[in-house]
């Protein structure tokens, strides 16, 4: 079972140290997630991290630093995806698919979800659970996954901490993804995704 994290939507303060720790515990996914942030503030945000490290991030805006920064990949809004015409949308997986880089989406909808799949390298699914990040913020729908039939990795999104990873497994979800687990306390993070882990190995056994 494979562990993502989100980063907070606002900065955190002394977040790039935080985010070092993980890489430097083990972390092997983050996604570099500031909706409201320009282009100069995150590449000044990539820059805090080590070179050694970049090749694991995800960024969910502008896509040209994925490629300056040898980036993990690019991942599409939603809301960007939905306004974005089909010509748009070709160019953007077909200089993906060139690339060594991968490119995701958001679903919300089972519909969503059967329609991409065979585009992108990876879907993640929200809300899976109710949100610890976001007030309000329920499943609309009951979100399992065919292991045996999806090529793509499907992500759990949403309400993920240690007292629903193993529901998401029997859920069928072989990768989850983490936000208001990790950042609701930012001094405990590291702590918080090493117990995260502890119950992923033991899942995995």
């Amino acid at each position: 079972m494979q562990l993502r994290i989100f980063t907070s939507p606002n900065f955190i303060s002394s977040e790039a140290h935080y985010i070092q720790a993980l890489f430097e515990a083990g972390l092997t996914c983050l996604h570099l997630r500031k909706p409201a942030s320009s282009v100069f503030q995150y590449e000044q945000f990539i820059q805090q991290i080590p070179q050694q490290f970049h090749s694991k991030i995800y960024l969910h805006q502008y896509p040209e630093l994925a490629d300056k920064y040898s980036l993990a990949g690019y991942h599409l809004r939603s809301t960007d995806r939905v306004l974005m015409s089909e010509l748009a949308q070709k160019e953007l997986l077909d200089y993906f698919r060139k690339s060594s880089m991968q490119l995701g989406t958001s679903v919300h909808h089972p519909t969503e979800l059967e329609r991409l799949a065979d585009d992108y390298d990876y879907l993640t699914v929200s809300p899976v659970f109710s949100s610890i990040s976001k007030l309000n913020y329920h499943p609309s729908y009951r979100w399992l996954v065919d292991v045996e039939k999806q090529k793509t990795t499907i992500v759990a999104l949403g309400g993920i901490d240690t007292n629903t990873l193993e529901l998401a497994y029997r859920k069928g979800f072989r990768s989850v993804a983490c936000l208001g687990a990790i950042w609701e306390n930012p001094p405990l993070s590291l702590t918080k995704y090493k117990q995260l882990c502890q119950i992923i190995h033991s899942i995995d056994q």
